[in-house]
């Protein structure tokens, strides 16, 4: 099907200018890059162009010497890798943090444990109060009696 244009000649007049639009910036965008190409070759051709040197990417051989004559260690060669004192590595998988899980575990168990064992002394208390204030109402029941019969 062929395109139609809207009745409307104030629609077709904006769809018209859109597309104008967009096939401009189309051909804008095509010729900054022609540009761009032709200012490349250019430059190869006249021998303008720059190289740039890239440095080997293999160690250098030499050892390193401090000032006073003594061979510096690299940092892989030492024990901590070459950290700053004060920098740790922070093992969140390793023996280390399952260690320290396993010891927060153990402290974990122990603290419930000790939570059971004060809730039943809690509970213990409470009957002996309340056996206890038994005793004190049946003791004033008994004081009142006396006091009534006398």
């Amino acid at each position: 099907m062929a395109y139609k244009l809207p009745s409307d000649p104030a629609k077709a007049a904006k769809k018209k200018a859109e597309i104008e639009a967009r096939l401009q910036k189309k051909n804008d965008k095509k010729r900054a890059m022609e540009e761009k190409k032709a200012k490349k070759n250019d430059g190869e051709k006249d021998g303008t162009k720059k190289t740039i040197l890239k440095k080997p990417s293999m160690p250098s051989m030499k050892k390193k010497v401090s000032p006073d004559g003594a061979e510096k260690e690299s940092k892989k060669d030492k024990p901590n890798g070459g950290e700053p004192k004060g920098m740790k590595k922070i093992d969140l998988f390793g023996k280390e943090a399952k260690a320290k899980n396993a010891v927060l575990e153990e402290e974990k168990a122990q603290l419930e444990q000790k939570k059971a064992q004060l809730e039943q002394q809690t509970s213990a208390l409470e009957r002996q109060l309340g056996n206890m204030s038994m005793k004190n109402q049946q003791a004033k029941q008994i004081m009142q009696r006396a006091m009534m019969e006398l």
